[in-house]
């Protein structure tokens, strides 16, 4: 890693710790001085800045900051995006399709159904799924996704140190095992507020390139994910329910008041992501027979619409180079990854 971008993220994580996610507070003070080590020069901030990036290496979790080059593109570009996201596993390609999933945590059998069916679809095309790790709809979307083989993304409004609910740990567990990640804008040891809740919500809307709302009360963290999306011009759909149960009121109203188009196939879904059901399922098939590193290459591969070198690859799934290509000298004897000019794409 290049030392200037190692001393940027150190600091950007003491900053994080001693201002308390204060991030309007954390903007201002990069706009004032240019980068975070002139923050903590200029402000003469005292904090052990090394000890608590060593912290986070300690338990797997990792540091992107918003002017990197692997910072998702799409949360790059929405109004207030995070100045850092703290990852755990494999940040999703820059050319991912995907797609975010929101529902109440209360869901009925029908509500969990669909979005398990949804995600798995979405998963099986091509697509990433991206939920928020809470029970419910969240959990069913991420699920169906982890089924398929395919990777997902959840975001949470905690620290990496922990799982939030911890009852889905071992859902958090597949999910980085299955190539994808779990993201927060909060440092480790972090404690969690309402506000952290909504301000996650609005990374969930920021990442898709649509929204589903499954199943959402009239007042719901699902319709302020709606509302974000809507706010940055994503496509956003709503799953309908019955007019008497309140579990979908807030569904309703958004289709209803033309926030949400109505959705009862996921046809709309894998044509908005460009998938194709039938030419991704031998890869995806395939991923459940390879080993971790051949997994998470081959679900970014799957992922990006170009050939890509290995050097990105390295960088994307946060391996070193020689194990990437190991993987994909075996992904090619398995005629999975097809090779060009030194680039690399699943076949």
């Amino acid at each position: 890693m290049n030392k200037d971008i190692l001393q940027e993220k150190i600091a950007y994580n003491a900053l994080n710790v001693y201002f308390k996610s204060n991030f309007p507070v954390l903007a201002d003070l990069l706009k004032l001085h240019g980068s975070w080590q002139s923050v903590m020069l200029k402000e003469k901030v005292s904090i052990d800045g090394e000890g608590l990036f060593d912290e986070l290496g300690k338990i797997g979790v990792d540091l992107v900051l918003l002017n990197e080059r692997n910072f998702p593109e799409s949360l790059r570009k929405i109004v207030n995006p995070p100045l850092g996201l703290y990852f755990r596993g494999c940040l999703p390609a820059k050319d991912a399709k995907m797609i975010g999933f929101v529902g109440t945590r209360k869901a009925g059998s029908a509500g969990l159904d669909v979005a398990y069916k949804f995600a798995s679809d979405v998963s099986r095309s091509g697509g990433v799924v991206v939920s928020g790790l809470a029970f419910g709809v969240d959990s069913a979307s991420a699920q169906g996704a982890v089924d398929t083989g395919g990777a997902t993304i959840a975001v949470l409004a905690v620290g990496l140190d922990e799982v939030y609910p911890a009852q889905n740990t071992g859902l958090a567990d597949a999910i980085i095992k299955g190539g994808g990640a779990l993201i927060s804008e909060y440092p480790i040891g972090s404690i969690s507020y309402a506000s952290c809740f909504i301000a996650r919500n609005r990374i969930i809307a920021g990442l898709g390139k649509a929204l589903v709302v499954v199943e959402a009360p009239f007042r719901s963290g699902s319709i302020s994910t709606a509302n974000f999306a809507n706010k940055f011009e994503r496509v956003v759909f709503a799953v309908p329910g019955a007019i008497n149960n309140p579990n979908y009121a807030g569904s309703n109203d958004l289709i209803e008041n033309g926030k949400a188009k109505l959705l009862t196939s996921s046809k709309e879904l894998i044509r908005l992501i460009g998938g194709s059901k039938k030419t991704r399922q031998k890869a995806l098939t395939e991923l459940s027979t390879l080993d971790k590193n051949c997994k998470i290459i081959l679900t970014v591969l799957i992922s990006v619409a170009e050939s890509i070198h290995p050097d990105m690859i390295a960088q994307e799934c946060d391996l070193d180079l020689s194990t990437v290509n190991q993987a994909l000298s075996d992904l090619v004897l398995e005629g999975l990854v097809g090779e060009t000019a030194g680039r690399y794409r699943a076949l």
